[in-house]
């Protein structure tokens, strides 16, 4: 089944934090803790540190070391979609998760009878389309909605 990740949504979470936290925002002086934003979100730092500084190679956060350091948003998340979020953070593109080859490249045992592969891939491309029509931003003001077709389904 479809699942994002922890570090998808602890990445989230940060991004949430700093978009919520006026101080944060490029524009100002201020920096956030990674300490401090990961202990008011009750989420591990080492990850929250990992994905920030995964986010600070795409341009999404700036940093800044030392006791005022930390980090701030430092792109308009209304720019960048969901899929690219998830692909950066996940190093891998993003679908159903269902894979004809593992990772070292080995075969699934049932390639040779399986009668899905194409309908499967055709999926993943689909769920991957649908990611791409919303931003980051959309995500966190919740406004994601079905497009039509599916909304008459539900």
């Amino acid at each position: 089944m479809l699942k994002i990740s922890k570090k998808v949504e602890y990445s989230l979470m940060a991004l949430q934090y700093l978009w919520k936290n006026p101080s944060s925002l490029a524009r100002s002086s201020d920096f956030v803790s990674v300490r401090g934003m990961s202990e008011e979100l009750k989420i591990p730092f080492d990850t929250t540190s990992k994905v920030l500084q995964m986010m600070q190679s795409k341009g999404l956060v700036e940093a800044e070391r030392g006791n005022q350091g930390g980090y701030r948003l430092a792109a308009n998340l209304d720019e960048i979609t969901f899929l690219q979020l998830c692909e950066w953070i996940e190093k891998k593109r993003v679908g159903l998760g269902h894979q004809c080859e593992s990772p070292s490249g080995v075969g699934c045992e049932y390639r040779k009878s399986c009668n899905i592969e194409a309908p499967m891939h055709h999926l993943s491309d689909v769920v991957a389309t649908f990611f791409g029509q919303f931003s980051i931003e959309d995500v966190l003001a919740s406004r994601i909605s079905l497009p039509s077709q599916l909304k008459e389904k539900v």
